[in-house]
């Protein structure tokens, strides 16, 4: 059917703007962090060898100008994990969410207590590129509009499914107003949602805050690990990080 192409259509692209996000965040990070390094090498040279200028402002704007290539620094890795974070690919989903519930928490202020009920959890990688991306969307909404001090995030899993659910105490809104439930970001989170073969839940209203849960179907291989969802695609593994400080692993 023509809903059916359509949502394989925008599957697809949704799959090249991930690989577009991955080559983008790797440049970024690789070769405009290097350039910015050398360059606040040179700027620290340049301040060694004229310590010593008696010329009024010389050295306040060299230092002025090394903070701000740090800055500079800082941001281009901000900015490439937000596109594509390392730690999704090298530690998996579990981590990944860590992560980012710790930097969310940083930027905005917004408390944020994120808990898995697993140590190692593995899925589908087009299951946790969707799950992370509604989780980032999710709490994108929270800083936007929720008004909201604290969020609670829960990662569970279960025989045949997993659940990642978000709620925070905001000043939630009505739901049957077609305008809110026909804003872009909502309409975003549910086709991610679909897109991964599962189904996504919010509940609120005026007052009372707001639930995100997205649940999604998995196959079980025979040692009662989920292998796939209904889609088939293959696994990762997902092996979480033990410690999570506020910035990427290796970074």
């Amino acid at each position: 059917t023509m809903n059916d192409e359509l949502r394989s259509l925008s599957a697809r692209l949704q799959h090249i703007r991930e690989q577009e996000r991955i080559h983008i965040a790797r440049e970024m990070h690789d070769e405009l962090g290097q350039m910015l390094t050398g360059f606040k090498m040179d700027v620290s040279w340049l301040h060694r060898r004229i310590a010593d200028s008696t010329e009024e402002g010389v050295n306040e704007r060299l230092e002025s100008l090394k903070k701000l290539v740090d800055e500079a620094v800082h941001f281009v890795r901000r900015l490439a994990a937000e596109l594509r974070p390392s730690v999704l690919d090298d530690l998996g989903l579990v981590a990944a969410l860590e992560w980012h519930s710790l930097e969310f928490q940083k930027r905005f202020n917004i408390n944020v207590s994120f808990k898995a009920d697993q140590e190692n959890l593995q899925v589908p990688s087009e299951v946790g590129i969707g799950l992370f991306r509604i989780y980032q969307e999710s709490l994108t909404n929270v800083a936007r509009h929720a008004s909201a001090q604290n969020v609670t995030a829960t990662l569970e899993s279960a025989p045949g499914q997993v659940c990642l659910s978000i709620m925070d105490d905001g000043k939630g809104f009505d739901m049957n107003s077609t305008g809110n439930r026909k804003t872009l970001g909502l309409l975003g989170m549910r086709e991610r949602a679909h897109m991964i073969g599962g189904q996504l839940d919010i509940i609120s209203s005026p007052g009372k805050g707001t639930a995100v849960i997205i649940t999604v179907p998995l196959k079980q291989d025979e040692t009662g690990n989920s292998t796939q969802n209904e889609t088939g695609k293959s696994v990762q593994n997902e092996p979480r990080a033990k410690n999570q400080n506020n910035s990427e692993p290796g970074k």
